[in-house]
């Protein structure tokens, strides 16, 4: 424990016996210095008590801090006031000139502030951090890469994704698509023969009435094959070039199938949500 002599002078006797501050601040002694052959008792004492108490509170400053007062060692006293009024900083004391070396408390400063092994730094400045780190070593990561929260399903330095997508079929929401074709309901659809050009035809018969043929009035006679009756022929009118007209069955109502054709291109889209880019550097030794 700290030593301190100090003491303070007339510690015990009464204020009576003692000057008080009015009149010492006025007393000429006080103001010009002791008259020789004159000892004010009053005086004295309020003189050596003034000056030993602020001795012995100083003394007992420089004890507190740990360091000794004693009045028979004038060059420690010296150096312990030093110490004493220098103060201390996280306790590192002074040394015998009164100076602290602060550089352990710096180096740790140092060590605190320091990012460790693993620590990201995300900063608008490309510099490496190694600079204001010396001794550090530094990876940049990949430009474009976006950061996501580890946890259970998502290992610590895991990587994947893609800023880009193009989407599969099998990821596609199952949907249809309705289409349909219009239609006329009943209806029948006309058309048009081939030309023979200008013809006649020619029919055969019997010029008289005959039993197993027609009886054509007017026509030609010829005997037929020897025997006793006759055949008859005729032309029939010429109807010139002319097409036939015909109608044919009515269809139902009814639909068609159609065919949808396909769209879109396939390209990849930008997945990435609205960002703000930033150099990302981690700390890997």
């Amino acid at each position: 424990m700290a030593k301190s002599n100090f003491k303070v002078f007339a510690e015990s006797v009464s204020s009576d016996n003692i000057m008080t501050d009015a009149s010492y601040e006025t007393d000429t002694q006080r103001v010009s210095g002791v008259v020789p052959g004159i000892a004010d008792p009053l005086l004295h004492n309020k003189l050596y008590k003034q000056s030993t108490i602020m001795s012995a509170a100083l003394a007992q400053v420089v004890a507190q801090a740990g360091y000794d007062a004693m009045d028979n060692d004038y060059t420690g006293l010296v150096a312990n006031l030093r110490k004493t009024f220098a103060g201390s900083v996280s306790g590192v004391k002074p040394d015998e000139k009164g100076n602290i070396d602060l550089s352990g408390i710096i180096n740790q400063l140092k060590a605190w502030s320091t990012p460790d092994v693993g620590d990201l730094k995300i900063t608008k400045n490309p510099d490496n951090p190694a600079k204001k780190y010396p001794g550090t070593t530094w990876e940049l990561v990949e430009e474009g890469t976006f950061i996501m929260a580890a946890g259970k399903t998502e290992t610590v330095d895991s990587t994947g994704g893609s800023n880009t997508h193009t989407p599969q079929t099998s990821e596609l929401v199952p949907h249809t698509h309705v289409a349909s074709a219009s239609y006329n309901g009943a209806h029948n659809h006309t058309g048009t023969t081939s030309t023979n050009g200008n013809h006649s035809h020619v029919v055969v018969g019997y010029s008289k009435e005959h039993d197993d043929g027609p009886y054509l009035a007017g026509a030609s006679e010829a005997q037929d094959g020897g025997v006793n009756n006759f055949s008859a022929k005729t032309t029939t009118w010429a109807a010139g070039n002319h097409n036939h007209t015909f109608t044919t069955t009515t269809a139902p109502a009814h639909s068609h199938d159609i065919t949808v054709q396909s769209a879109g291109e396939g390209k990849p889209y930008d997945s990435r949500p609205k960002y703000r880019a930033f150099y990302i550097w981690i700390r890997t030794a």
